[in-house]
């Protein structure tokens, strides 16, 4: 006949587990400082390109404004200033609200 051994549940003594749980704190505060760090990166990634876009478009901007002051004094030359400025200020209306009008609709040819 085969003896048996049982062997009860093996419990740790407090060192072991007091040095476990510093070493799972020690993990979660290094995910935690990961977590900032990756964060932080990020939000400094989207405030530099959002940085550049705005700039960007404040060039766009005051380029479209300078042409469109180069299309009134040339118009000029050949009528009243006057009426250069209603005509180049109607074809940005016109374009403007195309362009309203072809978003709401969502792009779509119809």
């Amino acid at each position: 006949m085969a003896t048996e051994r049982i062997v009860g549940p093996v419990r740790p003594d407090d060192a072991s587990l007091s040095h476990t749980l510093e070493l799972a704190q020690r993990v979660a505060r290094d995910r935690l400082r990961l977590l900032k760090l990756d964060l932080e990166e990020r939000a400094s990634s989207v405030v530099r390109r959002s940085t550049l876009i705005s700039v960007g478009a404040l060039c766009l901007l005051l380029a479209w404004i300078g042409l469109l002051g180069a299309a009134v004094l040339g118009l000029a030359q050949q009528i009243a200033l006057p009426l250069s400025l209603l005509v180049v200020a109607l074809s940005q209306l016109v374009l403007g609200a195309a362009l309203i009008l072809w978003a709401r609709r969502g792009g779509q040819r119809t």
